[in-house]
């Protein structure tokens, strides 16, 4: 159960595959401007927005039971894994500054892997919160999706 042993490597391994491989390789030189500010944006956006996911999180928040409830609302209403979606275009960020075609390839490489974490993240939220979380999954994408965007922020507008 406790996969977050395997995870925590895993997504150091990944981080560190795409930084290191962003180093070598061909360079897009005539991009480069464009997508250094691009990249920057991501980056500092994606930053803020994992900060402020992680602030939902109770302090100790590695097995579904450290959670008093299953977290549904705000980003979560989004999609079921805002988290790893925030890290996955935190990763894209660092060879996009970096203008490394080598690292945006070894970034596209990394996305299946992501895709077993959140699964296998699945599996043990379907063992403990069971039919409450089947329900989730069968209202909220994986990942955001053009629907759950709009959605999202039709909701957002109505609350303010």
């Amino acid at each position: 159960m406790e996969s977050s042993r395997i995870r925590r490597p895993l997504f150091v391994l990944s981080y560190l595959g795409v930084v290191l491989l962003s180093f070598y390789g061909p360079k897009l030189v005539a991009l480069q401007p464009l997508l250094v500010i691009i990249g920057g944006l991501l980056f500092l956006h994606s930053i803020g927005q994992m900060i402020r996911l992680h602030r939902l999180f109770p302090e100790k928040h590695d097995k579904p039971s450290d959670f008093p409830e299953l977290i549904t609302w705000g980003p979560y209403s989004l999609c079921r894994h805002p988290f790893y979606f925030w890290t996955i275009i935190n990763q894209l960020s660092i060879p996009l500054i970096l203008g490394s075609l080598s690292g945006l390839i070894a970034w596209l490489a990394t996305l299946p892997f992501w895709v077993i974490f959140m699964r296998i993240e699945e599996k043990e939220l379907i063992e403990y919160w069971n039919d409450k979380y089947r329900e989730y999954m069968r209202k909220t994408p994986m990942l955001p999706t053009p629907g759950s965007i709009k959605r999202y922020f039709k909701k957002r507008e109505r609350n303010i």
